[in-house]
Protein backbone atom coordinates (compact mmCIF):
# COMPACT_ATOMS: atom_id res chain seq x y z
CA UNK A 1 0.00 0.00 0.00
CA UNK A 2 2.90 2.37 0.70
CA UNK A 3 4.20 1.54 -2.77
CA UNK A 4 0.84 2.57 -4.24
CA UNK A 5 1.05 5.94 -2.46
CA UNK A 6 4.04 6.83 -4.63
CA UNK A 7 5.50 10.27 -3.88
CA UNK A 8 3.15 10.63 -0.90
CA UNK A 9 4.76 7.75 0.94
CA UNK A 10 7.29 8.52 3.66
CA UNK A 11 8.94 5.22 2.74
CA UNK A 12 9.41 6.00 -0.97
CA UNK A 13 13.25 6.27 -0.76
CA UNK A 14 13.33 2.82 0.86
CA UNK A 15 10.85 1.32 -1.59
CA UNK A 16 12.88 2.70 -4.51
CA UNK A 17 15.93 0.62 -3.56
CA UNK A 18 14.03 -2.61 -2.99
CA UNK A 19 14.49 -5.31 -5.64
CA UNK A 20 11.74 -5.40 -8.26
CA UNK A 21 11.78 -9.18 -8.08
CA UNK A 22 12.77 -11.79 -5.50
CA UNK A 23 12.89 -15.37 -6.85
CA UNK A 24 10.76 -16.57 -3.96
CA UNK A 25 9.27 -20.03 -4.05
CA UNK A 26 5.94 -18.20 -4.24
CA UNK A 27 6.70 -17.67 -7.95
CA UNK A 28 7.72 -21.24 -8.81
CA UNK A 29 5.57 -22.96 -11.43
CA UNK A 30 4.64 -26.63 -11.17
CA UNK A 31 7.43 -27.48 -13.61
CA UNK A 32 9.97 -25.46 -11.64
CA UNK A 33 8.89 -27.08 -8.37
CA UNK A 34 9.45 -30.50 -9.93
CA UNK A 35 13.04 -29.41 -10.64
CA UNK A 36 13.64 -29.33 -6.87
CA UNK A 37 13.23 -33.13 -6.85
CA UNK A 38 11.77 -32.74 -3.36
CA UNK A 39 8.07 -33.70 -3.11
CA UNK A 40 7.88 -32.37 0.46
CA UNK A 41 9.23 -28.91 -0.40
CA UNK A 42 7.04 -28.81 -3.52
CA UNK A 43 3.98 -29.54 -1.39
CA UNK A 44 4.96 -26.81 1.07
CA UNK A 45 5.44 -24.36 -1.78
CA UNK A 46 2.05 -25.19 -3.31
CA UNK A 47 0.47 -24.67 0.11
CA UNK A 48 2.24 -21.31 0.49
CA UNK A 49 1.02 -20.22 -2.93
CA UNK A 50 -2.53 -21.24 -2.07
CA UNK A 51 -2.33 -19.33 1.22
CA UNK A 52 -1.06 -16.26 -0.61
CA UNK A 53 -4.03 -16.27 -2.99
CA UNK A 54 -6.45 -16.70 -0.08
CA UNK A 55 -4.76 -13.90 1.90
CA UNK A 56 -4.95 -11.61 -1.12
CA UNK A 57 -8.71 -12.05 -1.26
CA UNK A 58 -8.99 -11.29 2.47
CA UNK A 59 -6.76 -8.26 1.96
CA UNK A 60 -9.06 -6.96 -0.76
CA UNK A 61 -12.13 -7.40 1.43
CA UNK A 62 -10.63 -5.76 4.54
CA UNK A 63 -8.89 -2.85 2.85
CA UNK A 64 -11.65 -1.84 0.45
CA UNK A 65 -13.21 0.36 3.15
CA UNK A 66 -9.95 1.61 4.72
CA UNK A 67 -7.85 2.96 1.88
CA UNK A 68 -8.25 6.19 -0.09
CA UNK A 69 -8.07 4.64 -3.56
CA UNK A 70 -9.92 1.77 -5.21
CA UNK A 71 -8.51 -1.46 -3.82
CA UNK A 72 -8.85 -3.15 -7.21
CA UNK A 73 -5.84 -1.05 -8.24
CA UNK A 74 -3.68 -3.46 -6.22
CA UNK A 75 -3.01 -6.52 -8.35
CA UNK A 76 -2.19 -10.04 -7.23
CA UNK A 77 1.28 -9.58 -8.75
CA UNK A 78 1.88 -6.48 -6.62
CA UNK A 79 0.64 -8.28 -3.53
CA UNK A 80 2.91 -11.22 -4.38
CA UNK A 81 5.87 -8.84 -4.72
CA UNK A 82 5.10 -7.24 -1.35
CA UNK A 83 4.82 -10.65 0.29
CA UNK A 84 8.19 -11.73 -1.16
CA UNK A 85 9.81 -8.52 0.12
CA UNK A 86 8.52 -9.00 3.66
CA UNK A 87 9.42 -12.68 3.56
CA UNK A 88 12.96 -12.19 2.24
CA UNK A 89 13.99 -8.99 4.02
CA UNK A 90 11.99 -9.00 7.25
CA UNK A 91 13.92 -9.40 10.52
CA UNK A 92 12.11 -11.64 12.99
CA UNK A 93 11.98 -11.07 16.74
CA UNK A 94 9.71 -13.23 18.90
CA UNK A 95 7.31 -13.92 16.05
CA UNK A 96 7.10 -10.29 14.89
CA UNK A 97 8.48 -9.23 11.50
CA UNK A 98 10.30 -5.90 11.07
CA UNK A 99 11.32 -4.19 7.84
CA UNK A 100 14.40 -2.17 8.69
CA UNK A 101 16.04 -0.04 5.96
CA UNK A 102 19.82 -0.60 5.72
CA UNK A 103 19.70 -3.46 8.24
CA UNK A 104 18.21 -5.69 5.53
CA UNK A 105 20.91 -4.97 2.95
CA UNK A 106 23.67 -7.27 4.20
CA UNK A 107 24.20 -10.23 1.90
CA UNK A 108 24.57 -13.73 3.31
CA UNK A 109 27.82 -15.49 4.05
CA UNK A 110 28.21 -18.11 6.80
CA UNK A 111 30.52 -17.43 9.72
CA UNK A 112 33.94 -19.06 9.61
CA UNK A 113 33.61 -20.33 13.17
CA UNK A 114 31.88 -23.68 13.68
CA UNK A 115 28.81 -23.67 15.90
CA UNK A 116 25.86 -25.90 16.63
CA UNK A 117 22.29 -24.84 15.98
CA UNK A 118 21.06 -22.80 18.92
CA UNK A 119 17.44 -21.88 18.13
CA UNK A 120 18.44 -18.49 16.77
CA UNK A 121 20.78 -17.51 19.62
CA UNK A 122 23.55 -16.43 17.24
CA UNK A 123 21.13 -14.24 15.26
CA UNK A 124 19.82 -12.57 18.42
CA UNK A 125 23.34 -11.87 19.68
CA UNK A 126 24.00 -9.80 16.57
CA UNK A 127 20.52 -8.33 15.98
CA UNK A 128 19.17 -6.37 18.94
CA UNK A 129 15.65 -4.96 19.11
CA UNK A 130 15.55 -1.90 21.37
CA UNK A 131 12.66 -1.01 23.65
CA UNK A 132 12.03 2.02 21.41
CA UNK A 133 11.68 -0.18 18.32
CA UNK A 134 15.18 0.55 17.03
CA UNK A 135 17.29 -2.28 15.64
CA UNK A 136 21.04 -2.54 16.20
CA UNK A 137 23.14 -4.82 13.99
CA UNK A 138 26.49 -6.04 15.34
CA UNK A 139 29.10 -7.52 13.03
CA UNK A 140 29.51 -11.27 13.43
CA UNK A 141 33.05 -11.21 11.96
CA UNK A 142 36.06 -8.99 11.38
CA UNK A 143 35.75 -6.76 8.32
CA UNK A 144 38.50 -5.15 6.26
CA UNK A 145 38.00 -1.49 5.47
CA UNK A 146 36.62 -0.95 1.99
CA UNK A 147 35.28 -4.50 1.55
CA UNK A 148 31.69 -5.64 1.36
CA UNK A 149 29.99 -6.50 4.64
CA UNK A 150 28.32 -9.88 5.01
CA UNK A 151 26.43 -11.53 7.81
CA UNK A 152 25.18 -14.95 8.82
CA UNK A 153 21.37 -15.10 8.79
CA UNK A 154 21.12 -17.70 11.55
CA UNK A 155 20.86 -21.44 12.13
CA UNK A 156 18.66 -22.05 9.10
CA UNK A 157 18.27 -24.90 6.63
CA UNK A 158 18.37 -24.60 2.85
CA UNK A 159 14.60 -25.10 2.77
CA UNK A 160 14.02 -21.97 4.82
CA UNK A 161 16.34 -19.82 2.70
CA UNK A 162 14.73 -20.94 -0.53
CA UNK A 163 11.16 -20.69 0.78
CA UNK A 164 11.44 -17.27 2.39
CA UNK A 165 14.58 -15.55 1.09
CA UNK A 166 14.69 -16.70 -2.51
CA UNK A 167 18.24 -18.05 -2.64
CA UNK A 168 20.26 -21.19 -1.98
CA UNK A 169 22.84 -20.68 0.75
CA UNK A 170 26.03 -22.11 -0.74
CA UNK A 171 28.30 -23.29 2.08
CA UNK A 172 25.47 -23.21 4.62
CA UNK A 173 26.75 -25.10 7.72
CA UNK A 174 23.14 -26.00 8.54
CA UNK A 175 22.43 -27.73 5.27
CA UNK A 176 20.69 -30.99 6.10
CA UNK A 177 18.73 -33.80 4.51
CA UNK A 178 15.55 -35.11 6.02
CA UNK A 179 14.80 -38.69 6.87
CA UNK A 180 11.08 -39.22 7.39
CA UNK A 181 10.68 -42.50 9.26
CA UNK A 182 6.94 -42.55 8.62
CA UNK A 183 7.61 -42.94 4.90
CA UNK A 184 10.07 -45.78 5.37
CA UNK A 185 8.29 -47.88 8.00
CA UNK A 186 7.73 -50.59 5.41
CA UNK A 187 11.47 -51.33 5.33
CA UNK A 188 11.83 -51.42 9.12
CA UNK A 189 11.39 -54.41 11.43
CA UNK A 190 8.18 -54.27 13.44
CA UNK A 191 8.44 -52.74 16.89
CA UNK A 192 7.69 -54.99 19.84
CA UNK A 193 5.23 -53.81 22.47
CA UNK A 194 8.16 -53.23 24.85
CA UNK A 195 10.06 -51.15 22.29
CA UNK A 196 6.98 -49.03 21.58
CA UNK A 197 6.55 -48.40 25.31
CA UNK A 198 10.22 -47.44 25.64
CA UNK A 199 9.91 -44.91 22.82
CA UNK A 200 6.88 -43.34 24.49
CA UNK A 201 8.73 -43.07 27.80
CA UNK A 202 11.72 -41.56 26.01
CA UNK A 203 9.28 -39.00 24.61
CA UNK A 204 10.23 -39.70 20.98
CA UNK A 205 6.99 -38.01 20.17
CA UNK A 206 7.35 -38.02 16.40
CA UNK A 207 7.03 -41.77 16.08
CA UNK A 208 5.67 -43.04 13.75
CA UNK A 209 6.00 -39.64 12.03
CA UNK A 210 9.57 -39.22 13.23
CA UNK A 211 11.88 -37.23 10.99
CA UNK A 212 15.44 -36.14 11.46
CA UNK A 213 17.52 -33.61 9.56
CA UNK A 214 21.06 -34.94 9.13
CA UNK A 215 23.62 -32.14 8.85
CA UNK A 216 27.08 -31.74 7.30
CA UNK A 217 28.68 -33.15 10.44
CA UNK A 218 26.57 -36.28 9.89
CA UNK A 219 24.70 -35.90 13.18
CA UNK A 220 21.57 -38.03 13.07
CA UNK A 221 19.84 -36.09 15.82
CA UNK A 222 18.94 -37.41 19.25
CA UNK A 223 15.43 -38.56 18.32
CA UNK A 224 16.66 -40.71 15.42
CA UNK A 225 19.56 -42.04 17.51
CA UNK A 226 17.11 -43.17 20.19
CA UNK A 227 14.74 -44.62 17.62
CA UNK A 228 17.43 -46.68 15.88
CA UNK A 229 18.92 -47.86 19.17
CA UNK A 230 15.58 -48.92 20.65
CA UNK A 231 14.66 -50.71 17.43
CA UNK A 232 17.90 -52.71 17.73
CA UNK A 233 17.47 -53.76 21.38
CA UNK A 234 17.19 -57.48 21.99
CA UNK A 235 14.46 -58.80 24.30
CA UNK A 236 16.64 -58.96 27.41
CA UNK A 237 18.03 -55.43 26.95
CA UNK A 238 14.54 -54.11 26.16
CA UNK A 239 13.11 -55.44 29.42
CA UNK A 240 16.07 -54.03 31.37
CA UNK A 241 15.68 -50.67 29.63
CA UNK A 242 11.98 -50.51 30.46
CA UNK A 243 12.62 -51.12 34.15
CA UNK A 244 15.35 -48.46 34.20
CA UNK A 245 12.99 -45.98 32.53
CA UNK A 246 10.27 -46.58 35.10
CA UNK A 247 12.66 -46.23 38.01
CA UNK A 248 14.48 -43.13 36.69
CA UNK A 249 12.01 -41.03 34.71
CA UNK A 250 13.61 -38.06 32.90
CA UNK A 251 17.08 -38.84 34.33
CA UNK A 252 18.55 -38.86 30.85
CA UNK A 253 22.18 -39.71 31.63
CA UNK A 254 21.11 -42.80 33.57
CA UNK A 255 18.59 -43.77 30.91
CA UNK A 256 20.93 -43.44 27.94
CA UNK A 257 23.49 -45.62 29.70
CA UNK A 258 21.06 -48.11 31.22
CA UNK A 259 19.27 -48.63 27.90
CA UNK A 260 22.54 -48.99 25.96
CA UNK A 261 21.56 -45.97 23.83
CA UNK A 262 25.02 -44.43 24.21
CA UNK A 263 26.82 -47.65 23.29
CA UNK A 264 24.66 -48.46 20.25
CA UNK A 265 24.82 -44.87 19.00
CA UNK A 266 28.59 -44.92 19.40
CA UNK A 267 28.73 -48.11 17.31
CA UNK A 268 26.63 -46.50 14.57
CA UNK A 269 29.09 -43.62 14.25
CA UNK A 270 32.34 -45.48 14.91
CA UNK A 271 31.62 -48.98 13.63
CA UNK A 272 34.68 -48.92 11.39
CA UNK A 273 37.12 -47.93 14.14
CA UNK A 274 39.93 -50.39 14.74
CA UNK A 275 40.87 -48.75 18.03
CA UNK A 276 37.68 -49.54 19.94
CA UNK A 277 37.16 -52.90 21.61
CA UNK A 278 33.38 -53.30 21.47
CA UNK A 279 31.34 -55.08 24.14
CA UNK A 280 30.27 -58.39 22.53
CA UNK A 281 26.70 -57.74 23.72
CA UNK A 282 26.60 -54.39 21.90
CA UNK A 283 27.96 -55.52 18.54
CA UNK A 284 24.88 -57.42 17.26
CA UNK A 285 22.56 -54.61 18.36
CA UNK A 286 24.87 -52.01 16.84
CA UNK A 287 24.96 -53.91 13.56
CA UNK A 288 21.17 -54.14 13.54
CA UNK A 289 20.81 -50.39 14.18
CA UNK A 290 23.28 -49.66 11.39
CA UNK A 291 21.41 -51.94 8.98
CA UNK A 292 18.14 -50.22 9.80
CA UNK A 293 19.76 -46.84 9.16
CA UNK A 294 21.05 -48.03 5.77
CA UNK A 295 17.60 -49.35 4.88
CA UNK A 296 16.11 -45.98 5.78
CA UNK A 297 18.76 -44.23 3.68
CA UNK A 298 18.00 -46.46 0.69
CA UNK A 299 14.46 -45.12 0.64
CA UNK A 300 15.29 -41.50 1.42
CA UNK A 301 18.59 -40.84 -0.28
CA UNK A 302 19.95 -40.02 -3.68
CA UNK A 303 18.68 -43.13 -5.48
CA UNK A 304 15.21 -41.55 -5.50
CA UNK A 305 16.37 -38.44 -7.34
CA UNK A 306 15.72 -38.30 -11.07
CA UNK A 307 19.25 -37.15 -11.97
CA UNK A 308 22.80 -37.72 -10.82
CA UNK A 309 25.01 -35.08 -9.18
CA UNK A 310 27.27 -35.03 -12.25
CA UNK A 311 24.29 -34.39 -14.52
CA UNK A 312 23.14 -31.62 -12.19
CA UNK A 313 26.55 -29.95 -12.22
CA UNK A 314 26.55 -29.91 -16.03
CA UNK A 315 23.01 -28.55 -16.14
CA UNK A 316 23.81 -25.89 -13.54
CA UNK A 317 26.90 -24.75 -15.45
CA UNK A 318 24.87 -24.50 -18.66
CA UNK A 319 22.08 -22.50 -17.00
CA UNK A 320 24.54 -20.16 -15.30
CA UNK A 321 26.38 -19.59 -18.56
CA UNK A 322 23.09 -18.65 -20.21
CA UNK A 323 22.32 -16.27 -17.34
CA UNK A 324 25.76 -14.67 -17.57
CA UNK A 325 25.10 -13.65 -21.19
CA UNK A 326 22.19 -11.51 -20.06
CA UNK A 327 23.54 -9.03 -17.46
CA UNK A 328 20.90 -7.16 -15.52
CA UNK A 329 20.10 -5.32 -12.30
CA UNK A 330 17.77 -5.27 -9.33
CA UNK A 331 16.86 -8.92 -8.87
CA UNK A 332 17.60 -10.32 -5.44
CA UNK A 333 19.27 -13.73 -5.86
CA UNK A 334 22.46 -15.64 -5.10
CA UNK A 335 23.44 -17.43 -8.27
CA UNK A 336 26.83 -16.32 -9.48
CA UNK A 337 28.93 -18.82 -11.45
CA UNK A 338 32.08 -17.20 -10.11
CA UNK A 339 34.37 -17.55 -7.09
CA UNK A 340 32.12 -16.16 -4.35
CA UNK A 341 28.88 -18.12 -4.52
CA UNK A 342 27.53 -16.33 -1.43
CA UNK A 343 27.07 -12.99 -3.18
CA UNK A 344 23.83 -12.06 -4.87
CA UNK A 345 23.38 -10.79 -8.39
CA UNK A 346 21.49 -7.60 -9.03
CA UNK A 347 19.54 -8.09 -12.21
CA UNK A 348 17.96 -5.57 -14.62
CA UNK A 349 15.47 -7.44 -16.74
CA UNK A 350 15.11 -4.58 -19.23
CA UNK A 351 18.26 -5.84 -20.98
CA UNK A 352 16.74 -9.31 -21.44
CA UNK A 353 14.59 -10.18 -24.42
CA UNK A 354 11.94 -11.95 -22.38
CA UNK A 355 11.42 -11.00 -18.75
CA UNK A 356 9.36 -14.06 -17.86
CA UNK A 357 11.87 -16.47 -19.38
CA UNK A 358 14.71 -14.73 -17.55
CA UNK A 359 12.99 -15.07 -14.22
CA UNK A 360 12.14 -18.68 -14.95
CA UNK A 361 15.80 -19.31 -15.76
CA UNK A 362 16.79 -17.91 -12.36
CA UNK A 363 14.27 -20.15 -10.61
CA UNK A 364 15.54 -23.20 -12.52
CA UNK A 365 19.09 -22.39 -11.40
CA UNK A 366 17.96 -22.16 -7.79
CA UNK A 367 16.14 -25.49 -8.07
CA UNK A 368 19.23 -27.26 -9.45
CA UNK A 369 21.47 -25.62 -6.84
CA UNK A 370 19.11 -26.77 -4.11
CA UNK A 371 18.87 -30.41 -5.20
CA UNK A 372 22.60 -30.64 -5.97
CA UNK A 373 23.53 -29.40 -2.50
CA UNK A 374 21.23 -32.05 -1.01
CA UNK A 375 22.73 -34.81 -3.13
CA UNK A 376 26.29 -33.85 -2.26
CA UNK A 377 25.41 -34.05 1.43
CA UNK A 378 23.72 -37.40 0.88
CA UNK A 379 26.98 -38.71 -0.57
CA UNK A 380 28.89 -37.62 2.56
CA UNK A 381 26.33 -39.41 4.76
CA UNK A 382 26.37 -42.40 2.44
CA UNK A 383 30.14 -42.87 2.78
CA UNK A 384 30.05 -42.27 6.53
CA UNK A 385 27.72 -45.21 7.06
CA UNK A 386 29.15 -47.45 4.31
CA UNK A 387 25.98 -47.54 2.30
CA UNK A 388 26.32 -49.98 -0.63
CA UNK A 389 24.90 -47.44 -3.11
CA UNK A 390 27.74 -44.96 -2.59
Amino acid sequence: LEYKRGLNSFFKPYIDVLPIYVPSILYFTTDELSELQSPELSEEAASMQSDLNANFKKFQQKMSSHWPFPIHNVSLEEYQWAASIVSSRGLRFQGEVYLSPMADMFNYSPQDTIRVAGNGESFLRHHILGSDGSITILSDRNAVKGTQLFEDYGDNTDDLYLKYHGFVAIGNPFTCVKIDVKKVLKVLPALTATQSQILRLFDVRFHPALFSCIDKNVNLGKALEIFLSVLALDDTTSQHCLSVLKENPKKWNILFEGCSINSITSYIYKHDSKEIEWDPKIVPMGKKALKVLRDVMTVGMIVLYQSTPDADRKKLASLQQTLATCPSQNIDTSIIPKKNNNKKIDEDLSECHDEKKKRSLIRHILAVQYRLQKKELWMVICHKFDHPNC
